[in-house]
Formats: C-alpha cells, structure tokens, sequence
C-alpha cells in the first residue's frame, strides 16, 4: 500500500537531498548559525521543509 501523504518534516537525508548537500555535512554544522534550523521529535533531528526553504533563500548573495 503506497501512501500519497506529504511528510511535514524531513530527516537529515532527506533533507541533505532537497538541499542539494550531505547529510554529513547537516549532521556536523547542525549547532552552527550556518545550518537550517532543525527540529526535535522524539529524540531524532527532522527538518520544516517551510524552514529549509527560508533558509535557501537567506543564502543568496547579492552584488
């Protein structure tokens, strides 16, 4: 049976795909003001894809 259910929040693999980077790299700056901001759900990190999608735009550079 196959569910057509949108996750609210993703894990970090998840997450490092829709980013476009590792999940390593996720896992080791979660702490840093650089990384998206992460949840807590029962002890295991998940990421607001609405949160992941601020943060890419907080990246942008502009000249």
């Amino acid at each position: 049976m196959s569910s057509n259910i949108t996750p609210a929040v993703l894990n970090d693999e998840q997450a490092a795909e829709y980013l476009g980077i590792t999940k390593y790299w996720l896992r080791n700056n979660r702490r840093s003001p650089a990384a998206p901001p992460h949840l807590k759900i029962g002890g295991r990190v998940r990421y607001r894809v609405e949160s992941l999608d601020a943060w890419i735009s907080q990246q942008e550079v502009k000249y």
